[in-house]
């Protein structure tokens, strides 16, 4: 750094090394999801409690109180609709669960399904945890992949759009959304930094959280075309849907039938 750059540079960087290394290890996606998350949850028990008591007359046909009501209203706002299945997948297994269970993927389920236990059995607690945990990872990625891209600046607004988007309030809910997100957006990182494998392995995790996740492998096969070595990277991509084939195998070692997922 040259002389007339150290004297630019603000005055409390310049007298307190503690702030400067404070302020250069701070992630700015910290920040927006701390508040964008704070806002949207508090939003959510508003409408909960302003609402609820008019809500539609056959509103339980989509919930079970028996596995969506865990710590209260403060959390379970946040166990609705889906949920129920992916809280049944995560404290019985798809053998136990009768119907359409085989249709929501394993590994947000098998998460949650391992931090509730770890949580003593408050299952709502910990989809909501997993979410939050993997909502903060994938801000952080997509502030790392849009820098690189439309600089600090542009990194920040996208991230601010992505935090405010409407449907993203299900990032922290007890919904597959926030670990199919990290997912998607380490893939694309992995692939832009030429690491194939990587990005292979990521995107089968991402299809094994939600179906469309095979949408991911077009787009990482035309990254993989203009790396200087095609075939490997192409070959090194095909992890995803090995790793894929690993879901088929077990719903035809539980209920006898590979494609119950499809059905």
């Amino acid at each position: 750094m040259s002389a007339g750059q150290r004297l630019l540079r603000p005055r409390a960087a310049r007298t307190d090394p503690d702030l400067d290394g404070h302020r250069r290890t701070r992630h700015p996606a910290f920040e927006i999801f701390l508040w964008s998350r704070a806002a949207i949850w508090a939003a959510a028990v508003f409408a909960l409690l302003v609402f609820e008591p008019s809500r539609h007359p056959e509103a339980d046909r989509w919930d079970d109180p028996a596995v969506t009501r865990d710590l209260g209203y403060v959390t379970d706002v946040w166990a609705r609709w889906d949920s129920v299945w992916f809280l049944r997948i995560a404290e019985n297994g798809y053998g136990a669960v009768e119907g359409a269970a085989a249709a929501f993927f394993p590994l947000y389920p098998a998460l949650v399904g391992l931090v509730g236990r770890l949580f003593l059995g408050h299952y709502v607690l910990a989809g909501i945890a997993v979410s939050l945990a993997a909502s903060l990872a994938a801000f952080v990625l997509f502030y790392d992949l849009a820098e690189g891209k439309l600089g600090a600046e542009g990194a920040r607004r996208a991230l601010i759009y992505l935090a405010l988007f409407p449907m993203t309030l299900f990032l922290q809910a007890v919904y597959s959304e926030a670990v199919f997100l990290l997912l998607t957006v380490a893939a694309f990182l992995l692939a832009e930094r030429s690491r194939f494998l990587g990005a292979g392995v990521v995107a089968g995790l991402a299809v094994l959280t939600r179906p469309v996740g095979f949408a991911l492998l077009p787009a990482l096969a035309v990254i993989a075309w203009r790396a200087p070595d095609r075939r490997d990277a192409l070959l090194r991509l095909a992890a995803a849907p090995l790793l894929f084939c690993a879901y088929p195998a077990y719903l035809w070692a539980e209920r006898g039938d590979p494609f119950a997922f499809a059905k």
